[in-house]
């Protein structure tokens, strides 16, 4: 009787450690996955704001009425999308702001144009045809 109480014990306790470490194998896994859809996140925000910026500042630099039609992605988990100009000391900056819902929290996001955007970019996912239009003193964002 004694020695099989003592390995129903020993059973017990090896389940017990399995168990410990199956947990904290799904919770380390967890961790990498969610930390690794931010990265994914933040890769394809910056793809879609740097292909903007890169194709507005070529239009706007060849003049009236220069046109580009481009089709960037933009990916889930994007709360708001701004084309902002903000006047620092006399100077006017120009920017894409975009906040994020991310795995960590809220994300904050601007990249800076060196040309005026105007216009105006739903926040809807998925790929986007943005037509890109020099005008004389900024460049026209539209969908479409």
């Amino acid at each position: 009787m004694k020695s099989r109480g003592q390995s129903s014990i020993e059973y017990l306790i090896l389940v017990g450690f399995v168990t410990f470490f199956v947990i904290g194998l799904m919770a380390f896994s967890v961790k990498y996955t969610s930390s690794s859809r931010d990265k994914l996140l933040f890769t394809h925000v910056e793809q879609f704001a740097k292909e903007i910026i890169s194709s507005a500042e070529g239009v706007f630099y060849e003049g009236e009425p220069s046109l580009a039609t481009i089709t960037p992605y933009l990916p889930e988990n994007v709360d708001s999308l701004q084309l902002l100009v903000n006047d620092e000391g006399g100077v006017d900056k120009y920017y894409i702001v975009m906040d994020l819902s991310t795995q960590s929290g809220p994300a904050h996001i601007v990249y800076q144009s060196k040309v005026q955007l105007t216009g105006e970019i739903s926040r809807t996912p998925g790929v986007k045809r943005l037509r890109v239009q020099a005008r004389q003193n900024d460049v026209l964002i539209t969908e479409g």
